[in-house]
């Protein structure tokens, strides 16, 4: 669904290749991280914080979080 609302978007533009790349990134690389350092996001509460490790570490609700965001903001950007 996110990635197909990319043709839709000029992706000769840097802006939107860097925005786009920086979200596959981070979608893929900070599930991996955040197994390396489990305590690295600490909210302080024990239910929060497991509930919070288990979201981050699904790579796929990560990365489509991360695509579906970024179209979303190239696309209201493209409009202006």
């Amino acid at each position: 669904m996110g990635v197909s609302n990319l043709q839709y978007v000029n992706m000769n533009s840097t802006r939107n290749l860097f925005v786009f790349g920086v979200s596959m990134v981070l979608g893929l690389m900070l599930p991996g991280w955040l197994d390396k350092h489990p305590t690295a996001i600490n909210t302080g509460l024990p239910c929060r914080q497991r509930a919070n490790h288990h979201l981050i570490n699904k790579v796929e609700i990560l990365s489509r979080f991360f695509v579906i965001h970024v179209v979303l903001v190239v696309a209201y950007v493209a409009q202006r």
